[in-house]
């Protein structure tokens, strides 16, 4: 099983996060994460991400908006990328999860409730982005 995730870049050096659903039956529910999720069978991990952001957002990117980023193997896959979003939030149409936010690195250094591997990517991205 492999995973995908986009890290969305928004206006104001910040990034889109979702509060995922308060659920008891899905991973971290209550928790903040990047957007994304499953990897269907027989599509690329690029394929997946841009179907999950439409799935979950209602927006679709361009294949070519999406920069690879990242991809960790640990018991899963995960393939995460990266994508200029140049939407506010009232042009969205959250399709999954309880909230979106924008946050930049200070307001994501304080959550505590991140998911532990997503919080990671995030913490590299701003390494990255700083240096």
């Amino acid at each position: 099983m492999a995973y995908t995730g986009v890290i969305l870049e928004g206006k104001a050096n910040k990034i889109l996060l979702q509060l995922r659903d308060n659920k008891p039956e899905i991973p971290y529910p209550g928790h903040w994460s990047i957007f994304g999720g499953e990897i269907e069978e027989g599509e690329t991990p690029l394929e997946g991400a841009v179907r999950e952001i439409e799935e979950e957002l209602g927006k679709r990117l361009e294949k070519e908006s999406l920069l690879f980023y990242k991809k960790v193997t640990l018991d899963k896959n995960y393939y995460i990328f990266r994508a200029n979003f140049p939407y506010d939030l009232s042009e969205i149409t959250l399709m999954e999860g309880q909230e979106a936010r924008f946050f930049s690195r200070d307001e994501t250094i304080k959550l505590d409730n991140l998911i532990p591997l997503v919080k990671e990517f995030i913490e590299r991205y701003w390494q990255e982005r700083i240096s």
